[in-house]
């Protein structure tokens, strides 16, 4: 996968900030434990150790702005332009085609669905949708480990939030780095829209 403004050179420059001081660190240690250990050395083990935890800290929080810069922003939710179907009708009204590519789509607000539809629709998807905060740790978890125990995906953990932002934000990949992309974004997500 291939970050937007992120050069190999960058990624390069993040990996080796983070391995030279912690090999540097190593090949000390083990001089050190072949032998005796002088003040001199006591003081370069110290400042091999703390530049050792500046650079993780470092790497770690490049790696953190790189995954955050990748993420769409959920503005899109609002502003996006979804494909909806095409419909001819007669000159009465009557309907007489569809046209669509993929998926028929018509746009329908949320005030004009019947409550009894809202609830059937979070009752069989997200029993906890109005209890959670755009994930459910729980589902994800009982799926997992369901999963694991049939050997295939046999089911979601995902709650609406995430499918939403699968289905309008992100893709259908099954990858990790789109599942943390997922729920980074659902619990956003919750925080901006509840």
């Amino acid at each position: 996968m291939r970050l937007p403004g992120v050069t190999l050179t960058a990624v390069r420059g993040a990996f080796w900030l983070l391995v030279l001081p912690f090999r540097g660190f190593l090949h000390l240690m083990s001089k050190i434990l072949h032998s005796a250990i002088s003040k001199k050395q006591l003081i370069k083990i110290k400042q091999v150790f703390l530049l050792t935890i500046f650079s993780l800290f470092l790497g770690l929080t490049i790696l953190i702005y790189l995954f955050f810069k990748s993420l769409p922003p959920i503005d899109n939710l609002t502003h996006r332009n979804y494909p909806m179907t095409t419909k001819i009708l007669d000159r009465k009204g009557r309907l007489l085609y569809k046209i669509y590519k993929n998926q028929s789509r018509t746009l329908v607000k949320l005030k004009d669905l019947p409550d009894f539809v809202k609830e059937t629709t979070i009752a069989i998807e997200d029993k906890g949708f109005y209890r959670h905060f755009g994930i459910s740790p729980r589902g994800i978890l009982r799926a997992f480990l369901e999963n694991k125990k049939e050997g295939a995906t046999v089911q979601g953990g995902s709650t609406i939030t995430q499918q939403l932002v699968k289905n309008a934000l992100l893709s259908q990949e099954r990858t990790v780095d789109r599942k943390i992309k997922e729920i980074v974004l659902a619990i956003e997500i919750n925080q901006k829209f509840t």
